[in-house]
């Protein structure tokens, strides 16, 4: 018979359960947190320089003593001298794990970043032409930027400044 405390639901069904108003927050906060997260990401994608790039496949490239991509990084492949430098790629790249040992470490940050101006962009258009015979034109962008560069392995450390020219030269990055 029906209890007059409990409603009668009927076979199978079950009061709708109310959320108490901290799991509607911790829901709401979780949401925002995570749309925050979205829109950072695809911001950081649309209007970065995106010549951080070139500075993290070379750290990267050291670390490995993949000397190939360090220079893959710092020349374009029709650069003069191209080949010469990758004969001795891995032996520079081989230097480096050397002095610092096993476990080599190569973490940077970025301090200042400036956009070259069109005329300073000009003049490394004609630097690279006149050093490096490579068309001006094809340079579309450029930054200098201060950074600091951390190596560290099994054997030494070393942290300092220094300031990078980053081009972007036939749609890809180099320092």
């Amino acid at each position: 018979y029906p209890n007059p405390t409990y409603p009668d639901y009927g076979a199978g069904q079950m009061p709708a359960q109310k959320k108490s108003p901290v799991a509607k927050f911790v829901v709401l906060g979780v949401v925002a947190v995570a749309a925050i997260a979205l829109i950072a990401v695809i911001c950081s994608a649309l209007f970065s320089s995106g010549s951080e790039t070139a500075l993290k496949k070379f750290c990267k490239a050291l670390e490995k003593g993949d000397g190939e991509a360090v220079v893959e990084v710092m020349y374009p492949e029709d650069a003069p001298y191209y080949s010469d430098m990758m004969e001795y790629a891995d032996e520079f790249a081989g230097n480096i794990a050397d002095a610092y040992g096993d476990d080599l470490d190569i973490s940077y940050d970025v301090r200042k970043e400036e956009k070259l101006d069109s005329d300073t962009l000009e003049d490394l258009g004609d630097y690279l032409e006149s050093h490096y015979d490579l068309d001006a034109d094809q340079l579309s962008k450029a930054y200098l930027m201060q950074v600091k560069l951390t190596l560290s392995g099994d054997d030494d450390k070393d942290s300092q400044k220094m300031w990078i020219v980053m081009y972007k030269y036939d749609g890809d990055w180099y320092l």
